[in-house]
């Protein structure tokens, strides 16, 4: 799936090869029926053709972040629609 994230006001194209959804803890109720949180995990990789912005988004934190940030809003609205 290809989509479009903006990092430092440029559009780069984003493939998603993989999503793990979400499955939220239960943090409440008997200790047995408690359960940590397991997914959330998204596997990209940037479609630039630019080695050196690859390395850039691959190895600046708070890029890589942004990043995943934009996807996780992405994919979830996506997977909301399917839902419907």
């Amino acid at each position: 799936m290809s989509n479009t994230v903006t990092i430092h006001g440029y559009d780069v194209e984003v493939f998603v090869i993989s999503v793990t959804p979400l499955i939220p803890a239960k943090i409440s109720g008997p200790p047995e029926d408690c359960y940590p949180e397991e997914g959330g995990e998204i596997e990209w990789e940037a479609v630039t053709g630019n080695d050196l912005l690859n390395d850039y988004i691959n190895n600046d934190e708070s890029c890589f972040e942004s990043v995943e940030e934009q996807l996780w809003d992405q994919v979830s609205d996506s997977m909301e629609d399917d839902r419907y």
